[in-house]
């Protein structure tokens, strides 16, 4: 648990996304690859 990457600043803001979307553990992984596939990505 020693290395810090002070290398590589980033904050959380830049990679977390608001509109988090979650499915059951019943959901078919083809439903699941669908919705992911449907929903726009912020870039």
């Amino acid at each position: 648990m020693g290395s810090k990457r002070s290398d590589l600043p980033m904050q959380i803001e830049k990679i977390a996304r608001k509109d988090v979307v979650t499915v059951g553990t019943e959901t078919p992984v083809q439903e699941v690859a669908e919705t992911m596939f449907d929903r726009p990505s912020e870039a």
